[in-house]
């Protein structure tokens, strides 16, 4: 449905170059076109991007608990 675009395919793209997106999809809510494997596509973009984050600060605290724990164990009556 060409003459329906609320978006111009070329100014997609070039909008999803600018915000580091790997690509541009067309959707429709109306008919599900693209919907769900687009969502599990951007779901797992944000997922990749911010594992090693999650990861890292996971790493940090588990550190800092287990330096509260030495401090119980050290700090005695």
């Amino acid at each position: 449905m060409n003459n329906n675009r609320v978006v111009d395919v070329t100014r997609g793209k070039e909008k999803a170059i600018k915000q580091k997106m790997n690509r541009f999809v067309e959707v429709s809510a109306k008919t599900n076109e693209n919907l769900m494997k687009t969502f599990e596509e951007f779901y797992m973009e944000i997922y990749h991007r911010n594992k090693e984050k999650v990861i890292e600060k996971k790493n940090k605290n588990l550190k800092a608990y287990e330096s509260f724990q030495k401090q119980e164990v050290n700090s005695c009556c």
